[in-house]
């Protein structure tokens, strides 16, 4: 399913205007051309460990991001969807397998405590791509999926094929459900000399902050950030989204914790 980039932009503010009162989105998005993404099954091979996240901040405000499992109890995520400058995770709801509906194949919810969530204090007080990541450790295991995903520093990935695959946060953006689980195929268009931030103009949208970056069956980084320039682009374009690189200090300090 494609949706050109005159309908999106119509639709996002039509979105943005019917759910500003009630709902926010964990993260923001850039969607270059049509949107390409398309959805896949929630159950197979990896794609179980991928769950949708539901946060309520000790703001008040409820929001929605991804994460991904690397082990039966626990799920990596964007930094900014734990903390955000004046704001920070008190409860969460994670939901894995999703039916394409509100319904899934295993929920867990939990209250937050400095025990079970984790972001570095580089990101509490920086606020940098390369620091956006974070850590989530589930009360119970996660029995559903047999196949978890392995983080992995890849060096050199300029030109490399990767896939962004999470679930969004409003239908009223594409046509798609909430609950629906999409992938964006693309390519890595630049990195920094460490491998802690890449650039990819492979599309994604409100709620798919935290979606696993894979390349090689591999995660090479966490999607975080939207395009300098603003959110629909034609191209060609320089304009390209923001991927965490998981470098070995990010991968180290996420299977520590």
């Amino acid at each position: 399913m494609k949706r050109t980039k005159r309908t999106l932009s119509l639709l996002v503010a039509l979105a943005m205007v019917l759910l500003s009162a009630t709902t926010a989105f964990a993260g923001t998005y850039s969607i270059f051309g049509d949107d390409n993404r398309t959805s896949v099954s929630t159950t197979s091979g990896t794609n179980y460990s991928i769950c949708k996240i539901e946060i309520t901040y000790d703001t008040g405000a409820v929001e929605y991001g991804t994460g991904f499992l690397i082990s039966s109890t626990k799920v990596i995520t964007a930094g900014h969807v734990l903390h955000y400058k004046n704001k920070t995770a008190k409860k969460l709801k994670l939901y894995f397998g999703c039916t394409g509906t509100k319904k899934a194949n295993e929920i867990i919810e939990m209250d937050c405590t400095s025990e079970n969530i984790y972001y570095s204090s580089s990101w509490a007080n920086n606020h940098t791509v390369a620091t956006d990541y974070g850590a989530i450790k589930l009360p119970k295991e996660v029995t559903g999926p047999t196949n978890f995903f392995t983080l992995k520093p890849a060096g050199s990935l300029t030109g490399k094929d990767i896939t962004i695959t999470g679930y969004e946060a409003t239908e009223i953006v594409t046509g798609f459900t909430d609950w629906q689980l999409l992938q964006g195929k693309g390519t890595i268009t630049s990195q920094n000399s460490s491998g802690s931030m890449l650039r990819t103009r492979t599309d994604a949208l409100p709620g798919q902050s935290g979606s696993p970056v894979v390349y090689g069956g591999n995660v090479i980084g966490i999607y975080t950030s939207s395009a300098d320039g603003g959110y629909f682009f034609d191209e060609p374009t320089t304009e390209a989204n923001y991927i965490t690189g998981i470098t070995d200090d990010v991968k180290t300090a996420l299977e520590k914790f």
